[in-house]
Formats: structure tokens, sequence, C-alpha cells
């Protein structure tokens, strides 16, 4: 064939992709624009669900012999890997060293039964046990490193738990492994052929329930919080490294279960079952299984397993097998073997409803068009705010609620913050004004606990905070925003607020169950009251950056705080956007009796909703004053404006 001729087979093949990608993407269009689509995915991937496990609890009825005894080996390796899902998926924490815990819970068993003479039952029961505690003390020392290094630190101690099971030859016999380790009569398969099979079967069934439950309750919500923004978490008063360790330690006690049954179904354990490839076995499984559902882990593994035999029966390429099966799950199917299932029933879904003409047409502008809608109360008249006025200067003369003083801050040879001292009185709002590098961030960053001073105290309601954790001054009553809207991305408008109010009243501690109703009506009038109640359901990530702007601001409402730091609260607002948005400040404080201290750029707003206000100048505290007295101040409009504007008024 000549150049041209591959050329125009070419051409043609381009544009037959071209023509299926734009079909493509027209399908995920309709998908996303759907609801009742997806509601129609979501039951029928439930009844799937289903019926896969009632085939599953009846596989001994219909199966041969050895398919039930690779199923039994999935549910084991399921189980460790449904373990690590909770640390992978719910709380991003990726471990590379799990099958420690596999291997503990294993050894628990076996080693009472072969040097104690134990029931197997009883190491059995002893296991999980076993697999908390040692997950407690690990986790005390991996948790100490974020992301890529707490996944090596897990692998480092995974491997020092299997060199120690591997040389302990008088302890675990090493390679040659701990043997006859047989389960009580009960359910022998010596005695009856499948009892152990539905032990197994029953076992990780109400394992795999439990682990729902405590990835849908309020403590599960929190550690998708951690996942999404582990920033944010702490800002909505929760202590992240408790949560973190808590979730690891549940982990390890399902992992050392996974490993219990293991032992008791084979028989024995070797310090080979115990290494790093384990582990990184039951991460393949629940990424091919899919890491958002609850049962992905769990086909994963059994679809591993299956199709390890298969291709071990017709050749030996088993590695280049798993390795082509990686691939296409890591490019194709990010949801897994389940997400695929939910893909194709919501395609079948659209497809049957554009058949009906009743699929719902995609509008990408529509959210757009309704953003600029934010329903507040009318301005306040001048009898209002001369009365605002007047109970802010009653409050300026009484006691402050946060009292700041003397407080420094330098990096290297760079002073941030020096002796600075102010005080913000109850029920004011208060402007940080200065020039660019005045230190105004750092000092909110110094108030907040991100950024522990070099000297100085900090009083909130006269109790020193100085140098305190995040979370445990929210806890005290002071909330923030952040220069860059700084927001719990993945989860919806209405989940965040959700999230921060049961964090502030303490529900996000419960493993089982559900947030109180009050919590709940809570953040659905926190969301009504910033506009966004048409918007509830729609993830923070897609909200427009006004509406990012108070949705945060909702967030600091919804930690039952009485002081709120703002930082740049209009910072890349629209005119409307900053209008509205200072309304809703005032408006807000107002009504709630709130204090504010805030950080901003715009002069305007600034002189339109400061009680007082204090001018920062290369880390030091200026001038302060009333709005006035600011504007009149000549060394303000020399910071600001340089020597030949001082008869400028500060403007910008």
């Amino acid at each position: 064939m000549t150049l041209g001729g591959w050329w125009k087979v070419g051409a043609r093949a381009r544009s037959r992709r071209s023509v299926l990608t734009a079909a493509a993407g027209e399908l995920r269009r309709s998908l996303a624009a759907d609801p009742a689509a997806r509601d129609v995915a979501r039951r029928g991937l439930t009844i799937v669900t289903a019926l896969l496990v009632v085939a599953a609890a009846l596989l001994p009825l219909y199966a041969d012999r050895g398919t039930v005894l690779l199923m039994q080996q999935a549910l084991y390796l399921g189980l460790l890997a449904l373990s690590l899902n909770l640390l992978v998926s719910t709380t991003g924490l990726v471990s590379f060293g799990h099958a420690m815990f596999f291997g503990l819970g294993a050894y628990a068993v076996a080693i009472p039964v072969a040097k104690l003479e134990w029931s197997s039952m009883t190491g059995f029961v002893i296991a999980p046990a076993i697999g908390a505690v040692a997950a407690f003390v690990i986790g005390l020392v991996v948790l100490r490193g974020r992301e890529l290094y707490f996944a090596l630190l897990t692998l480092g101690v995974g491997q020092l738990i299997w060199a120690t099971a591997h040389g302990w030859q008088s302890l675990t016999g090493g390679t040659n492994g701990t043997t006859g380790v047989f389960p009580p009569a009960f359910i022998s398969p010596f005695q009856h052929a499948d009892r152990l099979y539905w032990f197994v079967f029953a076992v990780v069934a109400v394992s795999a329930g439990v682990l729902y439950a405590i990835t849908r309750s309020p403590f599960g919500d929190a550690l998708r919080g951690i996942r999404d923004n582990r920033l944010r978490a702490e800002f909505v008063g929760l202590w992240v490294k408790r949560y973190e360790l808590t979730a690891f330690v549940v982990a390890g006690a399902f992992g050392a279960l996974a490993g219990a049954l293991m032992v008791v179904g084979e028989t024995q354990i070797t310090s080979a079952q115990v290494d790093w490839n384990r582990s990184a076995l039951a991460l393949i499984v629940c990424l091919i299984g899919g890491t958002r559902y609850i049962l992905g882990p769990i086909a994963g593994a059994v679809f591993y397993l299956f199709v390890f035999d298969y291709v071990l029966s017709k050749t030996i390429l088993w590695d280049t097998v798993l390795g082509i099966v990686v691939l296409f799950v890591a490019l194709a199917l990010s949801g897994g073997l389940a997400g695929m299932v939910e893909w194709l029933l919501a395609t079948g879904a659209v497809l049957v409803r554009r058949a009906r003409g009743t699929t719902v047409q995609p509008q990408e502008s529509a959210l757009a068009e309704e953003y600029e809608v934010v329903h507040l109360p009318a301005s306040p008249s001048p009898v209002a705010r001369a009365a605002e006025a007047a109970v802010a200067l009653a409050d300026r003369s009484g006691p402050p609620v946060l009292s700041i003083r003397a407080i420094g801050k330098s990096f290297g040879g760079l002073v941030a913050l020096e002796d600075v001292s102010l005080d913000v009185r109850q029920g004011s709002i208060h402007a940080v004004i200065g020039p660019n590098g005045a230190g105004k961030t750092t000092f909110f960053n110094v108030i907040t606990g991100l950024v522990a001073p070099d000297g100085g105290t900090i009083l909130l309601d006269g109790k020193d905070v100085t140098a305190r954790p995040p979370w445990r001054i929210v806890g005290r009553g002071l909330a923030r925003s952040f220069q860059q809207a700084n927001l719990f991305w993945a989860l919806s408008a209405l989940d965040n607020l959700t999230l921060a109010a049961a964090a502030a009243r303490g529900e996000t501690v419960r493993m089982f169950g559900k947030n109180s109703a009050s919590t709940r009506q809570h953040a659905r009038s926190l969301i009504e009251l910033v506009g966004l109640g048409d918007f509830a359901s729609v993830s923070a990530a897609e909200l427009s950056h006004g509406d990012q702007r108070s949705l945060e601001f909702a967030a600091a409402l919804a930690v039952d705080s009485h002081v709120i730091l703002l930082d740049e609260p209009t910072a890349g607002l629209s005119p409307l956007e900053t209008q509205l948005a200072t309304r809703l400040i005032r408006e807000v404080a107002r009504e709630r009796g709130l204090t504010v201290l805030f950080v901003e750029h715009d002069m305007e707003v600034v002189f339109g909703i400061a009680d007082w206000i204090t001018v920062l100048n290369r880390g030091a505290v200026l001038a302060e004053g009333t709005p006035d007295e600011i504007r009149a101040n000549p060394e303000v409009r020399r910071a600001y404006l340089g020597e030949h504007d001082q008869e400028t008024e500060v403007s910008a």
C-alpha cells in the first residue's frame, strides 16, 4: 500500500475515534445531568451485589470442592483488602505493610495451638485484640509520617515483623512455618465438609457489615473529611491524628481477623505469607475491585484468585497478565469492577430514558446563571446603622474577647511580626490592614495555631491559647477562613456544614449511627442563611468562587464559634459579590453577636463595615483607631502611598 493509502486508512481510523470520543463525551454529560439514571444505577448495583452475596453463600450447594476452597481463600484475602480499604479509600492513608496485621492474627492462633495446645477458637477470639494493640503501638510511629513517608514507614515496620517471623525459627517455624492448626470439631471440614466455608463466609459478611456501618457513621464522615483536606479538618475541630490512629487500629483488628481465618482454614502459616508481597496484593485487589464500594475489595479478591487459577492452568505468564490487568484498571476503570458495573447500569438507564424521551438534557451554564442569586436581608436603615454603631462603641469599652500581647515571629533573618499587641472587643468588627508583606497572614496563622510564635501570649476569653493546635482553639470558639478558599472539596456544600457542625458537637467520635436531627437542621439553616440552599448537593469544588467564600463563612459559623477570623474575605470577588459578601458578614455578625477580626485590602470594604482598625506595617502595629481616625492618619497614608502622596486618601 502506498503512503497515501496508509494516510487515508489512518484518517478513517481517526475519524471513527473522534466520533466515538464525541459519543462517549455526550454520554458522560448525559450521565452527569441525569440523577434519575444514577439512582437507577445505584439501585441496580445494590441488587447485583445482593444476588452475588447470596450466590456466594450457597456456593457449596452447587459448586465443586475446588471452587469452594478457592472462594474460601478469596474471602480471607478479601477481608484483608477490605480492612486496608478503610485506610486507603476512607482515610486517605496508603499502607504498604498491611500484611503485618494479617501475620500477627495468624500467629496469634497458630502459636498457642502449637506451643500451648490451646483450642484454635481461643486464638481466633484474641487475634483481633492483638491486631488492635499492635496497630495502636505501630500507629504512634508510622503516623508521624505523611503521605509517601507514611507508606514507607508501614513498609519498613511490616518488613521488620516479617524478618522476626522469618528468623525466629523456634517460635514461628520460619519458612517451614507452623502447621497442624486445625479448626474446632464443629466446623472441621474433615467432619462437616462445608461448615468451615460457611463459618468463614459468616465472619467476613459480619465484618463487612461492621466496616460499612463505620464508614457511613459520623466517624466515617470525619475520616473522609481528613482524606479530602487535613487542614480544613483541623479547622472544624477534628484532632486529625486521633482519628487516623483510630482508623489504623480498626483496620489492624480486621486485618488480624483475616489472618486468623486464613490459618484456621489452611491449617498452617509461614513467614512467606507476611512479607510485602501480600501487602501489595491486598492493595492490588482493592484497586481491581473498586475502592469506592464496600464490597469492591472482596470482588477484586475473587476476580484475582479465580483468574490467577485459570491463567496458571493455561500459561506460566501470570505476572504479565497481572501487569496488563493493573494497567487496564488504572487507565480505563478508575472505579474498578464495581465501578464498571455501575457505569454499565447507568449507561443502560440513560439509553432507555433517551429512547423514551425522558432524559434530562445537560445545561452547562445553568449553575453559573443561578450563582448570582443570593437572598439577604435588606440594607439596614440609617437608624439601624446608628444603633449598631452605638452597640459597637459600648462593646469596645468592655473586656476584650481576644487579646494579643507582644507577639513576635521570625523566619530566619526575616522578621514577620515584632511585638504586636491588640485587643478585639466582644461584638466588634475589627479590621487588620497594611501593605503587602506587613505580616497580616502570619499574624492570623499565629493566632490560630498554624505557626508557633517566638514570644508573646494570646488570650481567648481570658484563657491562654498560645501555640495550641488549631483543633483545640476551634473548640474554644474561634474559627477562621483562609486567603484562598479552603473547603472539603469532594463533599457537597451541605456535607461540608454538617461535618463542621457534627465535629463541634462531638458527634464525629460515634462509629455507628447518624448525625443527630438537630445537627442536620443546623447545617441546613446555615446553608439557607448564606443563600446556597439550591446548591446543597453540589460539591464544593463545583461552586463559583463567590459561593465558595460564602460556604467557608458558613463553615466558620457551623463550629459554634463566637470569634471569627476572615483572611481577605472578598479577594477575587466581583463588585456585586463583594457587596453581597460584606452585607452577609455585617448582618450575620450583628444578628448573632459575633466578634469578627478580618484582613482586607479593599479599603471600601474596610471602611464600610469595620468598627475598629489596626494597621500593620513591617510586622509591627503602626496605628489603631476608628475608620475616621485611620483615614486621617498621615502615618497610615505614608505607609500605603509613600512620602509624596501623603495628601491622598487611603482608598485602595
